[in-house]
């Protein structure tokens, strides 16, 4: 269901087992009461320079970690999902933590219609819901994101996983392992819940232009780790066999097929 971008996933899909059992960082999440984050929500963190005299929109907020994040750094945030078990996991977070939670407010709201005032915020966050969202509700998403920011506003994005690394980078990577060991890998590496909700997996190059259409300027960019770094290590155990595929791998311009996160800060 990767490319099937005319379906609508209902809200009853991101359930409280989703988001605590499959959904990224999960353990973390759990361990820490929300304090510590991965990779991807340190470095969107670092893009936007949080400042207390901030107005924060984290849309699809999920278990709740960025709203909780800005709030420490006493910014004004609002979280918003439509998932009713998204919506209850992060006020359970915010409960933990009572300093923080005066500066966050929740709301259930879908990402195509939002219930706030135009030109409010001075920072949005989109982070792993554009891949869940259909043409139409993206196009939508963007004009409601692009009314609600303030002139001088920056929307920041992380979407995975780079639609090239799946239909290009991964198949590249199968097929020499197949070459040189002997070993078939499985086709398809998405998991189930990857399978159900990722409908509209993007590019650098379609995400810029969705952007564009929109009425945002963009810088886009591919980031994180090369992703097939613990697969070889994990297919492969010949240390020779491993150089050969890391070499392949790190071939301009193949190199680009093997970045799953996409990032991006977008302006009016």
């Amino acid at each position: 269901m990767s490319n099937n971008k005319s379906i609508t996933l209902p809200s009853e899909l991101y359930t409280r087992e989703y988001f605590l059992t499959d959904c990224g960082g999960y353990q973390t999440f759990i361990e820490s009461d929300g304090l510590l984050i991965g990779e991807i929500m340190v470095n969107v963190l670092n893009m936007a320079e949080l400042k207390s005299d901030m107005a924060v929109l984290d849309i699809g907020c999920g278990r709740g970690e960025i709203v909780l994040h800005s709030a420490i750094k006493k910014t004004q945030v609002v979280g918003v999902d439509y998932s009713k078990d998204s919506i209850k996991l992060t006020k359970e977070l915010l409960a933990k933590h009572p300093e923080e939670k005066e500066y966050a407010r929740i709301t259930r709201s879908n990402s195509t219609s939002l219930p706030l005032k135009p030109e409010t915020f001075d920072l949005v966050f989109a982070l792993d819901i554009i891949e869940h969202l259909n043409n139409e509700e993206l196009d939508r998403t963007f004009k409601e994101i692009h009314n609600v920011m303030k002139p001088d506003a920056r929307l920041i994005i992380h979407t995975a996983p780079n639609r090239w690394y799946y239909n290009i980078g991964y198949p590249i990577y199968r097929i020499a392992v197949y070459a040189l060991t002997g070993k078939k890998l499985k086709k398809d590496i998405r998991t189930g819940y990857e399978q159900a909700m990722h409908i509209n997996e993007q590019t650098t190059i379609s995400l810029k232009r969705r952007l564009a259409k929109n009425g945002f300027k963009s810088k886009v960019w591919l980031g994180g780790s090369i992703d097939g770094h613990q697969t070889i290590s994990a297919n492969i155990s010949d240390q020779k066999t491993r150089g050969r595929i890391y070499r392949l791998i790190m071939h301009q311009p193949i190199v680009k097929f093997f970045y799953k996160d996409i990032y991006v800060i977008a302006w009016k």
